[in-house]
């Protein structure tokens, strides 16, 4: 059975923990829905620190995934990111691999701001003997907040 929990975060590979571990290159713009954004492709560097892995009989196998990403030039925010393996993981039985998630504006009663979220994420996976395509749809989501205080203990 395919669990393919986590794809939604593919936006983590421009988070300073991981992009150094990926290489950027504008590809031009395109329009989604009448709005234009920049292209981004990113291609992971082997060897370094990726946002994604397989988990297989106990063991991770970090993804060399390379997609694009479209962005508002203006905000920063991401709209929609297409990846998938740069190479085969044939030698693990993996032979394709491709993900694409969707963002949305998603207001909150009450805030100023509107975020962006993952409104749906698509998985597609492709072994010697078995093909599977996931689709996971995020709604409804809820803003919550949390006040802490920290205190240094006295010896």
């Amino acid at each position: 059975m395919l669990v393919s929990n986590g794809f939604a975060t593919l936006f983590l590979v421009f988070h300073p923990y991981y992009s150094s571990g990926f290489q950027f290159s504008d590809v031009g713009e395109d329009s989604i829905d009448g709005h234009k954004f920049h292209k981004v492709q990113f291609k992971h560097i082997p060897g370094m620190r990726s946002p994604a892995a397989l988990s297989l009989r106990g063991r991770e196998y970090p993804l060399d995934l390379v997609g694009v990403a479209w962005i508002d030039p203006d905000t920063g925010t991401i709209a929609k990111i297409d990846a998938g393996l740069e190479n085969n993981m044939e030698d693990i039985g993996l032979k394709s691999m491709r993900s694409q998630v969707v963002f949305r504006p998603m207001p909150f009663k009450g805030a100023k701001d509107i975020y962006w979220f993952p409104s749906q994420a698509s998985v597609e996976v492709e072994t010697p003997r078995q093909h599977w395509r996931n689709t996971h749809n995020f709604t409804d989501y809820k803003r919550f907040s949390v006040s802490t205080e920290e205190k240094v203990a006295e010896k």
